[in-house]
């Protein structure tokens, strides 16, 4: 990759992972994508933010603009139903990069057809291996940060909400 001046580009991917891509995949190409994928998961699951305020609000009786007292005895729902479908996103963008393990496989095919150099590499796997070490990686990116994601929210919530308005056992919830 040339910018305008003709000079080398700095790539921020490192080099080192040309070898996990077919040969002449545009392996940038192929991360930007993946990333722009995590990016609108985790827009997605920003709407558990919607659902949170309008529980909290539900949580005060407002007299007054600017003017909130506490309802006595109220309880906020819980954390899991708040979540709701938030995470989702993120185990179906999973789902969305095995299948780019299909892609990396019919890449093989096209233009140069590379299929013919790889089965002449003496390590068999070296194919296997080029299809499923990238999307294999941001699997595990996306789940960490789905993970990530729900430890957050899951703070908020814990910070944001009046503590006698929380039910006991919340991070218990989340499994069920």
């Amino acid at each position: 990759m040339k910018n305008e001046q003709g000079g080398r580009q700095k790539r921020w991917f490192p080099e080192f992972m040309k070898r996990f891509a077919p040969p002449g995949m545009d392996t940038d190409r192929q991360v930007n994508g993946y990333l722009t994928g995590l990016f609108l998961m985790l827009l997605f699951s920003v709407d558990y933010f919607v659902r949170y305020q309008n529980a909290w609000r539900g949580l005060f009786y407002w007299p007054e603009e600017g003017e909130k007292i506490l309802i006595p005895g109220v309880v906020m729902p819980d954390f899991s139903e708040l979540l709701g479908e938030s995470l989702r996103g993120f185990f179906l963008y999973c789902l969305i990069l095995l299948a780019a393990v299909v892609w990396n496989y019919l890449y093989y095919y096209q233009g140069s057809r590379s299929i013919y150099l790889m089965k002449r590499l003496p390590n068999p796997m070296e194919r296997h291996k080029r299809a499923w070490v990238l999307p294999l990686l941001a699997v595990g990116v996306t789940l960490l940060a789905a993970f990530v994601v729900l430890v957050l929210y899951y703070e908020f919530y814990m910070i944001v909400t009046p503590k006698q308005c929380i039910a006991p056992g919340q991070w218990h919830k989340i499994w069920r």
